[in-house]
């Protein structure tokens, strides 16, 4: 089979006039130019449409479909069926994309026969760039690797954004986004189930894709989050999605991927529900959930190596105690509204500079959370740990 387009690059947009054309012209001048760009547009309203068109004018390679729903899941099946590339690549209309990083993912795959590659990303919030890591350990990257042997990936790999995928792949093991409506998710199911399939993949840990944060209107902010993310689950738990086989070798990781959704998502909603646990953002998925995680609990299914003891606590209260995981989840809020007061006064008063003990998970928080949002920098972090001498966080 001849390809004309190395590569499909399907774009699914809804009202992201800000964006859209910051995203395509990232696309747009990739290196690599055997490329094809499907703009795949939900209804657009404010704009987005008219940018998308005047780009498609101006470059032959540039495709507007437009879809009659409005479902990130349905706009990127679409894309599949039309793309005509030997590989896809599904870049999110807020986000964009270096320059070379098509012709470096690409090359790299056909050189290695890979069913997908992806590469590290860079997240974008407050003006920054940094880098996020996908991977635990340094020594899985730039190897060939069996993600269909190495069920662990699931509580690692969690994007759809940062790689590129061969077609065939995708088509001869029907992998496909669920098409609930909205935004929210339906990457999870496609992730899944391309780790569960996928024989022959690789990880860079070079940076190409950049990734908007906390963006006004994104689907994680949503108050219905937690239900879009039961919707998600509950189709790949009980829609047979994956063989039954592969499923249950790959299980304990996938059950392990789902706790670490569910805690962040309840805790979102509860606190934007006022701890109201008989909420309709809540109360059904909460059940749903719950049922779930006990059952697979008792059935030894969960990897407790990779959960913190604080979360193996909150998991426990969500499991078999809605109404004291509700008010912990209330008192821990209250708290860190009040610390953060304070935290903030202390950090815009302090007259020298400052230095952050721990680099860690909470250090890199602190400074994420408290100390970047406020314009500051630490001179650096201080760790007892000596393999994280002369390394770096957010440029710090």
């Amino acid at each position: 089979m001849i390809y004309e387009e190395k590569v499909s690059v399907i774009i699914p947009s809804l009202n992201v006039f800000q964006y859209i054309q910051r995203c395509i012209e990232s696309v747009r001048t990739q290196t690599l130019k055997e490329i094809e760009i499907l703009c795949i547009d939900a209804g657009s309203t404010d704009g987005t449409l008219e940018v998308i068109r005047r780009e498609a004018e101006s470059d032959s390679r540039i495709t507007l479909i437009h879809s009659d729903k409005k479902s990130y899941g349905y706009q990127v099946n679409l894309g599949i069926s039309m793309a005509n590339g030997k590989y896809i690549s599904i870049v999110e209309s807020d986000d964009q994309i270096e320059s070379d990083m098509l012709e470096k993912l690409f090359g790299e795959s056909e050189n290695n026969k890979l069913d997908f590659i992806k590469s590290d990303y860079l997240a974008f919030s407050h003006g920054k760039k940094n880098k996020r890591k996908i991977l635990e350990s340094d020594k899985l990257y730039n190897n060939i690797l069996n993600p269909k042997q190495m069920p662990l990936l699931h509580t690692m790999d969690m994007s759809i954004w940062t790689g590129i995928y061969k077609r065939q792949f995708i088509i001869d093991n029907h992998i496909l986004l669920n098409e609930s409506a909205g935004a929210a998710f339906q990457d999870i199911g496609f992730v899944t189930q391309v780790l569960c399939y996928a024989e022959r993949a690789e990880y860079l840990n070079e940076p190409f894709y950049i990734y908007t944060e906390n963006r006004e209107g994104a689907s994680t902010l949503n108050k219905k989050c937690f239900i879009y993310a039961y919707q998600e689950w509950k189709r790949i738990f009980e829609n047979q999605i994956i063989s039954d086989e592969i499923f249950e070798s790959h299980r304990k990781c996938i059950v392990t991927r789902l706790v670490d959704t569910v805690l962040p998502e309840s805790k979102k909603v509860l606190i934007s529900e006022d701890y109201n646990i008989d909420s309709t953002f809540y109360k059904e998925p909460c059940e749903w959930f719950s049922r779930l995680i006990r059952n697979e609990w008792k059935k030894g299914n969960i990897l407790f190596s990779n959960l913190t003891r604080e979360s193996l606590k909150d998991i426990w209260l969500f499991t078999y105690n809605q109404k004291s995981y509700s008010e912990k989840i209330k008192t821990e809020n209250l708290l860190m509204q009040s610390i953060k007061e304070e935290l903030k006064e202390t950090l815009l008063n302090l007259k020298r500079p400052f230095v952050i003990f721990g680099s860690g998970q909470r250090g890199r928080r602190f400074l994420e959370e408290y100390v970047l949002p406020l314009g500051l920098k630490p001179l650096c972090f201080v760790d007892n740990d000596k393999s994280k001498y002369d390394s770096y966080i957010d440029e710090v």
